[in-house]
Parts: C-alpha cells; structure tokens; sequence
C-alpha cells in the first residue's frame, strides 16, 4: 500500500477548514479577539490633543456648589465664561429634558447663554421608557434645541462583554437622522473629515419605530497612556484659570464623580476604573478628527482570512522536521498575533484573527495525528505482509527467547511487540544469512577452487571442464561479494584516501589493459581525499567498472579514469570507447542478474552481478552511481560525499 503526504495534507486542511469556519460562523472565540483589541489598545501611546478640554463636575465641585442638578443659571455662567474665553465648540454631555420648576427663568438664561454662545452642543439619548418598552427619543427642552448649535447622541455600543468600543455614527427612530455626538462637535467647530457626511443618510422607511442604525466604527483610544486636559467645574465658574485656556479648543462638560457620572468600561480602563462618559464622548471626537476610526472587516472576509491562515502551516509542515515544524508554526502564530494587534490601531482596519488562531495553533498536532494514523496503517500493513511471508519461518526463528504480542494491551502496544518479534525475525535471518555466507565461502568455494586447479593440472586450463569450472568459481565470487556488500554497515567504515585507493585499483587493472592493446590514462588530483568508507568493496567497485569499460572497448581503444571535486562531493569518471548501451538497456544495467543481449559468447562470463555490486556499494557509501552513454563512448560517474 502506498500512502501519499498529499492524502494526509488534505485530510488536515479539511479538518482545519472546518474548525475553522465553525468559530467563526458561531463567533465562539469573540471575547478572545476583543481581548487581543483591547491589549493592541492599552499598549498604544499616543499624543494627547492640547485643544481638547474636559470641564469635569467633580466632587470638589459638588462639594461647594451643593447637590446635583444645579441650577441651570451656573450652566450659563459657564457658557459665558467659555464663550469670553474664545472656546471653538461646547459640548454639554447634560441632559436638560425638563424644565427647572424651581426657578422658571434659569431655562431661559440658559438658552439666551447658548444664543450668545453660538457653538453649544446639547445631547439627545434613545432609550426605553420601560423594560421591555418602546424607544423613545429624549430630547432638550424646546427653547434650548432653538438655540443649540447641533445635537448628537451620547451612546455608546456595548458589545458581549460589556466593554465599550465602538460608536455609531448615525442614529434614530425609523431614520438615522442624529449624529453621534462626537461628531456633531466637530461639525460645529468646522474640523469634521471630508469622509464623514454632515448631513442624515436617507434610508428606506420601516413606517414603526425601530432604531435604525448606521455606519459602527470602532475608537482607537488617546488615552490609554494619559489623560486629557481638564478642569474642575468649580475653577472654570470661578474664573481660576489663565486667560485663553479655552481659546480655539474643543470644550466638553461632563460628570466625572463617583456615583452620577455615566461610565463606561472601556479597553483602556477596565472594569475596575471605568472611563467616564465625557473622556469617552472625547476619544471618539479624538479618533474621527484624526481620521483614525476602526473599521471592523466584514464576516466573509475574516472568514477566509481566518481559514488561509489555519492552512498556512501545510506549506512547511509536510517538509519539515518534527521540532521545526513546530517551532516555525508558534514563529508563524505569534507574528499573526502581532498582525492582529498592529492592524487596528496602525492601519484602522479590525480584522478578528482568534479564529485562524486557533486554526493555525491546531494544525501541527492534526498534522502530527494524521501522519500517525498513516504510520500505524502502513505498520500494520506491512506487519502483516511481513508475518505472511515470514509465517513459515516465524516459530522456528523466534524460538522461545521472543515474546509473543500480548492480545489483550493496548493497539500502540500490540504493534511494539508486533515490531519486536519482527526484528528478532529478522535478526535471526540476517545470522542464517551470515551462515550461509561462511559456508558457501568455505566449504564450496574452496572445493570448487581445488578442483579447477586439479582439472588445470590433468587436463590442462583449456579443457571444457577446467572452463566450466572457473566460470562457477567466479559465479560464486560475485554472489558472496555482493552479499557482503549489502551487509555493509555505514559505523563500520574507516577514514580513506580515495585517490590512492583509485590508484591502487588502476595498478591492479593495468595488465589487463596491456593484454587486451588498451591504453588506460588516469586522470586524478595530486592531493589526497578523505571520505569514510569500506576500501576492499569500494576497490572491487571500481575494479568492475574498468574491468567492465576494458570489456568493451574495442582494440586500441582508450579507457579513462578520471576524478574532481565539487559540491561537497568527489565525482569519479570511468569512460570507454564501447559500442554505447542502448536507453532501453540502461533502465535494466543495475538491476540483479541482468545481463545485455546480444553480446559476444566471450563476454558472456558473468551471471549479471558486477553492476549491481556497484550500485549497492555505492548507496551504502551515501553516493550515486549514473551512467550516460552515446555510440562510441560510455561513462560511468561515481558521486562520494568528501
């Protein structure tokens, strides 16, 4: 059974894409992209505007002016005093829904103060009369809406957790004719952004009277790090305060002691030190002047943000090692988590990532499951292909020193124990092997080499038996020295010079040449180089491959060795000038037993191991061993790492 990576690959995409989509269709992991909003937030210092001011009604000032609500002649006062000092636009985050019984003319000193003024902004709330009943929208007293330069809505939107983050800008019954508050201050003071309209969206009547809302933006907050300029209600009234101190700014008058202020937990102050109405009212104005409102990404988007960012990790986990796997995919998350945070306060867009987070943070163990499970049922496939072709010889082999799996452990178990017998299989193999080996080495090639050189004595080495016993002699020799070859293990090399040893072999090679009227040129490196490896297989590696470029060189030929290095790796040449293999030869020149027909009955002294002694040599070495031939010219390169 062959198990594909791309199988795996796709198996653990599928599963992350659905994690995924599950949060964020559900939202499940929404507190968790606010707190990653609210930590962006807290940890962003800005420059805090010098031309906004608070005029806080404080406990001091309750203190000395009496219990609240005061009278509405200390408001105009306060107008007045601002007005005279040059403010640019008041704000009153006050609501006066009802007229002062008390004092019948204090609505009206007030609303002439406002007239004076001209700049004077009064709030309007949309709220319920009951629980459960319907919206109403509150506003000033008639004479003061006269004479008010705007009015805006002093609202803020409360998401799950309660956290105030966001504003909207237009509001209202069946239309969305008020502004936000923030933003009809700015209009007065002439700062409002060209983006932003001055003037009520049209939207298709609902004929009842359901809120209609517009346009939510989430604040980037001015005051996570200080606070705004303020003034006690009490200084400004009194006049202690230097002249032009409200000149050209921005001026917001609101409650800020404990127990009347309407306060808010925000990101930037928490739930034990909820920010104030009035400095909230302050950061959305802040946020619109400077153009740095948040726009939250729409739900398809950072959907499939979210689910790209799960399936990045298949881009390196399929080709990467176990710990930088996982070392390259928390790199990856972090650098997400700090995307996520740097977004919305530098580039005003609010992307939730939570959800690719979490994604992304599931992929390597899924992964690593996934490449589990293929693991396990290639073992178990190929266990049991074992134990089928090794069921014959398993009981004699495992004799009583293996143990048998236990039926009852566990499957991770019962595979430990699989794998063990195994191994004692195949341990006990690999000695029968080694048997045979000592014995085809001993007690038949030493009879066979005893009786060719009787039959050479007798008959002499040109009779037919003598040939047919030296062909079997050799036949032998092949098939104990590529046993051996392939039971070459890599820590039992040894440190040696290959450019001797190249030479030592063309030493050897050298009288066949002369024999057969060839001409063998070396052509290698004076200095020595050193690579780990087994000197008498690799010699006899070498060896056939001149023995081989010998053969088939025609007389008179040229047979080469030569030798560079590169790339980290020695490249070993052997070259003739043979009559060439044919390409559909060369796929079958390595393979066992396999010879090229048609060739000369004189060649034909082999059983089809030399070549395959090479290869197998060669890859117990690390290397590789090619071939490239054309009519006239073959070359067989040999590739050792130094």
């Amino acid at each position: 059974m062959k198990w594909s990576p791309l199988t795996d690959r796709t198996s653990t995409g599928l599963w992350l894409v659905c994690i995924t989509l599950v949060l964020c269709i559900t939202g499940a992991l929404s507190r968790i992209d606010n707190v990653i909003y609210d930590a962006a937030q807290q940890n962003t210092d800005r420059d805090i505007p010098t031309d906004v001011v608070l005029v806080t009604i404080d406990e001091q000032s309750l203190s000395s002016l009496g219990r609240w609500p005061w009278s509405r002649r200390m408001h105009a006062q306060l107008i007045d005093r601002l007005h005279a000092d040059g403010a640019k636009a008041i704000g009153f985050d006050v609501m006066f829904s009802e007229t002062q019984k008390e004092d019948l003319a204090a609505d009206r000193l007030l609303a002439d103060a406002m007239a004076r003024a001209g700049n004077v902004v009064l709030p309007v709330v949309i709220e319920k009369v009951r629980s459960n009943g319907q919206l109403v929208e509150t506003l000033p007293l008639s004479p003061l809406v006269r004479h008010a330069a705007a009015l805006g809505r002093v609202h803020a939107e409360l998401d799950a957790d309660t956290i105030a983050r966001s504003i909207t800008l237009w509001e209202g019954l069946d239309q969305p004719v008020w502004p936000h508050f923030a933003q009809a201050m700015l209009t007065v003071a002439g700062q409002l952004p060209v983006p932003f309209s001055r003037h009520a969206p049209q939207v298709p009547g609902q004929g009842v009277a359901m809120l209609t809302k517009l346009d939510q933006r989430y604040i980037n907050f001015s005051t996570a790090q200080r606070h705004l300029h303020s003034l006690s209600y009490l200084q400004v009234l009194r006049g202690e305060f230097r002249p032009d101190t409200f000149r050209g700014k921005l001026v917001l008058v609101g409650s800020t002691a404990s127990g009347m202020a309407d306060s808010l937990p925000t990101p930037v102050s928490g739930l034990r030190q909820p920010m104030a109405g009035v400095e909230f009212l302050a950061n959305a104005m802040v946020s619109i002047r400077s153009q740095t409102l948040i726009t939250r990404a729409p739900l398809w988007l950072s959907t499939l943000l979210a689910c790209t960012l799960a399936l990045m990790p298949m881009l390196w986990l399929p080709y990467s090692r176990t710990r930088t796997g996982l070392v390259a995919t928390i790199a990856f998350a972090v650098l997400v988590l700090a995307a996520a945070m740097a977004l919305p306060v530098w580039w005003c867009v609010w992307v939730p990532m939570s959800a690719g987070l979490l994604g992304l943070l599931c992929a390597y163990p899924i992964w690593s499951w996934r490449k589990l499970e293929s693991a396990s049922q290639f073992l178990d496939s190929e266990l049991s292909r074992l134990q089928q072709e090794l069921g014959s010889v398993g009981p004699i082999a495992l004799g009583t020193d293996a143990q048998a799996p236990h039926s009852d452990a566990d499957p991770f178990q019962r595979r430990i124990d699989q794998v063990r017998a195994a191994t004692a299989l195949l341990q006990h193999l690999d000695q029968t092997q080694r048997e045979t080996l000592a014995f085809v080495s001993h007690d038949i090639r030493v009879p066979l080499a005893s009786a060719a050189a009787q039959i050479k004595s007798e008959l002499g080495e040109h009779h037919p038996t003598h040939k047919q016993m030296v062909r079997a002699l050799a036949w032998t020799e092949d098939f104990l020295q590529t046993s051996r070859a392939q039971m070459l293990r890599p820590d039992s090399f040894s440190e040696l010079d290959v450019m001797a040893l190249l030479h030592e072999v063309a030493d050897d090679i050298y009288p066949l040449a002369m024999a057969s009227a060839l001409t063998l040129t070396l052509d290698l490196p004076d200095e020595p180089v050193w690579i780990q490896g087994n000197f008498d297989t690799l010699s006899r590696a070498m060896a056939n491959l001149l023995s081989n470029a010998l053969k088939f060189s025609p007389p008179g030929g040229l047979v080469r060795l030569s030798a560079k290095l590169g790339g980290g790796q020695v490249h070993i040449r052997v070259t003739d000038q043979g009559p060439g293999i044919a390409p559909q030869d060369i796929e079958r020149l390595f393979k066992r037993f396999s010879r090229l027909e048609p060739r000369p009955a004189s060649l034909q002294t082999g059983v089809g191991l030399g070549l395959y002694f090479v290869q197998t040599t060669v890859h117990k070495h690390g290397g590789t061993v090619t071939v490239v031939s054309k009519p006239g010219e073959t070359a067989f390169v040999v590739n050792l790492k130094i």
